[in-house]
């Protein structure tokens, strides 16, 4: 009786434990010049160097005087300058519902496209405080900015 008791505790302690969710590599550190960080959207912090690994939902940051060269999954380049804050929230280079979402909160940033600029409007976007970016064409397309405060520059 107390081993059928353990196996039912077991197996109903075993339905109510989920799969972590799989974390999802939105690319990698290329080149680094100076400091930069990423903030998980849990809030777990880490300094980043070449080869480091960039998941949805990190929190970019550069330091002063620092550059940071990030490939994509999809093939695309993005660099953030110097004081500069991007977030990841979304990175699938699928074929068929892939879609690109990067939030630039403060600094200077340029975008070579990839695959996802290629599958149609909307699919790449980079957000700011004061407008969003669709990037559309053919791989290879390079769009910049600069996100000061309330004011964007390109």
């Amino acid at each position: 009786m107390i081993l059928f008791r353990v196996l039912v505790l077991c197996a109903v302690c075993a339905s109510m434990l989920r799969p972590a969710a799989a974390l999802e590599v939105a690319g990698t550190v290329e080149r680094l010049q100076g400091t930069a960080t990423a903030t998980s959207s849990k809030g777990l912090s880490r300094p980043l160097q070449a080869g480091s690994s960039i998941l949805v939902g990190d929190r970019l940051a550069t330091g002063s005087n620092a550059r940071l060269r990030l490939r994509m999954t999809d093939g695309a380049v993005l660099t953030l300058g110097y004081g500069s804050e991007a977030t990841i929230d979304a990175y699938s280079p699928d074929e068929t519902a892939g879609q690109a979402i990067v939030n630039v909160s403060e600094g200077t940033f340029e975008v070579t496209s990839g695959v996802i600029a290629t599958l149609g409007p909307g699919r790449f976007l980079i957000a700011t405080p004061t407008a969003i970016l669709s990037i559309l064409g053919y791989r290879g397309t390079d769009v910049w900015g600069q996100q000061i405060g309330d004011r964007l520059g390109s």
